[in-house]
């Protein structure tokens, strides 16, 4: 049944998180989207699921890999350019506070540099973290065949990366209270990643997966 071909992906040692754009200017309340766009918070409802799948990541040696949107002026391409001039102030991710990502998930220096390759920072210049960027051979070169989606906004970021990951030839697995947007928008976007374009699951279905997949390496029965 899905759960369990989903839990089967999961299982693989292929497997890699996306964490997309919990940065400062799309989920704290005085970034742009929420100051100047008046956007509702779309993040902290979010942020409990994604430090469950993080940490669950973290402590069964997959990958996590962060994406940041820069949208700074001659970083980003010229009909991109065009469509963000429209939003006026209203711009993100162009100085380097709003780019960072949010304390309540930040990760620590010293994280970082005991994780080494498996924990890294991509930066993306466009709403699809594969376009102009090195995260597909950041995951052919760890032999990931499977990528576990967070972030924001659901309906535009994620989406665009779930569609690419599979046109690029990943299974993905979206953690449905792991992703943040307008509620009816997430609800949509979420039964078009069911129906065309990969797998949807709970943040605690991800994470027991893995766990149940170390626990069966070492011989432990559930």
């Amino acid at each position: 049944n899905q759960a369990e071909y989903v839990h089967d992906l999961l299982s693989s040692n292929g497997t890699a998180v996306l964490v997309v754009d919990m940065q400062n200017d799309f989920c704290h309340k005085d970034g742009v989207n929420r100051r100047v766009m008046k956007w509702p918070d779309v993040c902290s409802e979010t942020v409990p699921h994604i430090q469950k799948v993080v940490e669950a990541a973290r402590q069964n040696d997959v990958p996590v890999i962060w994406i940041n949107a820069d949208y700074s002026p001659g970083v980003v391409n010229e009909a991109f350019e065009a469509k963000l001039r429209q939003r006026g102030e209203g711009r993100p991710c162009v100085t380097d506070w709003g780019r960072g990502i949010i304390d309540e998930l930040k990760p620590s220096p010293q994280t970082l540099v005991e994780r080494g390759s498996m924990e890294i920072m991509i930066t993306k210049p466009t709403f699809n973290a594969f376009t102009d960027t090195p995260l597909k051979d950041e995951l052919r070169l760890r032999n990931i065949e499977t990528v576990v989606v967070t972030g924001v906004a659901t309906s535009i970021c994620v989406e665009s990366t779930v569609r690419s990951a599979l046109f690029e030839g990943f299974h993905t697995v979206v953690v449905k209270e792991g992703v943040g947007d307008l509620p009816q928008r997430t609800r949509d976007s979420l039964d078009r990643v069911e129906l065309l374009f990969g797998h949807v699951a709970s943040s605690v279905d991800v994470a027991s997966s893995w766990i149940r997949t170390a626990s069966s390496t070492m011989g432990i029965k559930d």
